[in-house]
C-alpha cells in the first residue's frame, strides 16, 4: 500500500485526498434522455481500505438511501483513513417513479422493480453493458464500485408491503478468511439479530456470490418497514456503516451500541399461501415463536377459513407480509431458527 493517499477517479468524478465528490455515470439511454447512476466518493486523507456502500436496489427502501447519503455528508474526509465509495440510489428510475403513487389514478405499481424494464435490479448483477437497462445499471455499479472495494455493505429495508426486524445478514462461501470478515461486519451492527446463510447457487444471490467468490467480504442489513422513514431505522443503518468503518480503523473509536451477546440464526424458512384470499398475520417481526404455534391464516373474502399456518420450528419471525390480499404461492412470512449465541464484537 502506498504511504500517501492518491486522487480517486470514477468515471468523470474525481476526489483528491481529504475531499469528497459526487456525480453521475451514464448507464444507458431512453428515447429522449440518459439513464444515470449517482456515485459518491469520500477520499480520506490517509491510505487505507476501500469500503463500498450501496442502497436503493429496491426503490421503496428509503431508509438505506438516507443513511448512505448521511454517511457521505457527515464523514469528514480529513479524518478518514481509506476511501468510501457509494451508490445510495442504485435504482434511480424506480426511486423517481415512486414519486407518483399518490392520488393520481395510476393504480399500484410494482414498487420494488425498475419501471424501465419491469425487473428486480438485484437479479441483474454482475451486469451486462450490452443488456437490459437494469443489467446496464448493475454493470456500472459492479465494475465502477464493487470491484474497487475491499468490503461491501448493502443497505435494505422492508418494502412498503412488509415488516422486518432490524438485522444484519452475512453469507458464507467456504473461504474461511472471507467468511470470518463478513461475519465481523455483521457483528458490528447495533443488533443481536444476525442471520448467517451459505450463499445460494440458484442464481437468486448472484451478485452476493460474485463478490464473495472474488474475495470481497459482504454484509447486508435490513431496517425499516412499510415505507416509513423513521429516524430509528435510518440510524440503525447509519450506525452500522460507521461501526464497520471503526472496526476496520477507517475512523477513530470503537463500534457503538453493539450488544454484549448476539444471536446468530443459521436457518431461514418461508411460509407461503396455498389459497388466495384475505391474509392475517398473528405474530410480529422479531417475535419468538414455538413449534406448532399458529402464526397466520387465510380466509375467503366472505370470512370463511381456508387455511391456518403453524410454525414448523422454534425460532423468531424475521419478516411478515403486511398487505392482506394474497394469491396462491405468495410468501406470508419467514422464520429464522437454529440459533447460536456469541459475544459481541471485541474492541480493537
Amino acid at each position: 500500500m502506498s504511504s500517501q493517499q492518491k486522487k480517486l477517479k470514477i468515471g468523470n468524478i474525481e476526489a483528491a485526498p481529504g475531499t469528497k465528490s459526487h456525480g453521475f455515470i451514464k448507464a444507458g439511454e431512453l428515447p429522449a434522455s440518459d439513464v444515470l447512476v449517482p456515485i459518491y466518493i469520500i477520499n480520506g486523507s490517509k491510505p487505507g481500505p476501500t469500503l463500498c456502500v450501496v442502497a436503493g436496489v429496491h426503490p421503496d427502501e428509503w431508509q438505506g438511501m438516507e443513511a448512505a447519503v448521511r454517511v457521505y455528508n457527515r464523514v469528514d474526509p480529513k479524518k478518514l483513513t481509506g476511501t468510501v465509495i457509494s451508490c445510495p440510489y442504485q435504482n434511480l428510475p424506480g426511486f423517481q417513479g415512486n414519486a407518483n403513487i399518490g392520488d393520481h389514478g395510476i393504480g399500484r405499481p410494482n414498487l420494488g422493480s425498475n419501471p424501465l424494464d419491469g425487473t428486480n435490479l438485484s437479479h441483474g448483477y454482475p451486469g451486462n453493458n450490452e443488456g437490459t437497462i437494469s443489467q446496464r445499471i448493475a454493470h456500472v455499479v459492479y465494475n465502477q464500485l464493487v470491484l474497487k472495494a475491499d468490503y461491501i455493505m448493502d443497505l435494505h429495508a422492508g418494502d412498503t408491503w412488509e415488516k422486518i426486524v432490524p438485522m444484519s445478514w452475512y453469507w458464507t462461501v467456504g473461504n474461511e478468511k472471507v467468511d470470518k470478515v463478513s461475519e465481523s461486519m455483521a457483528k458490528s451492527y447495533p443488533t443481536d439479530f444476525i442471520v448467517s446463510s451459505p450463499v445460494k447457487t440458484d442464481g437468486s444471490s448472484l451478485g452476493i456470490r460474485e463478490c464473495l467468490n472474488k474475495g470481497i467480504p459482504y454484509v447486508l442489513s435490513e431496517s425499516g418497514s412499510v415505507g416509513l422513514l423513521e429516524e430509528s431505522t435510518v440510524n440503525f443503518h447509519y450506525t452500522g456503516v460507521l461501526n464497520v468503518m471503526k472496526h476496520f480503523k477507517m475512523l477513530e473509536g470503537d463500534p457503538e451500541n453493539v450488544p454484549n451477546v448476539q444471536r446468530i440464526f443459521e436457518e431461514v424458512l418461508s411460509i407461503n399461501a396455498t389459497h388466495g384470499g384475505f391474509y392475517t398475520c398473528m405474530v410480529d417481526a422479531g417475535q419468538k415463536v414455538s413449534k406448532g404455534q399458529v402464526v397466520a391464516e387465510v380466509k375467503t373474502i366472505f370470512g370463511e377459513p381456508l387455511e391456518k399456518f403453524e410454525s414448523p420450528v422454534d425460532g423468531c419471525v424475521f419478516f411478515f407480509r403486511t398487505w392482506p390480499p394474497v394469491m396462491s404461492g405468495d410468501m406470508l412470512l419467514r422464520i429464522v431458527y437454529k440459533i447460536r449465541e456469541e459475544r459481541g464484537i471485541k474492541k480493537k
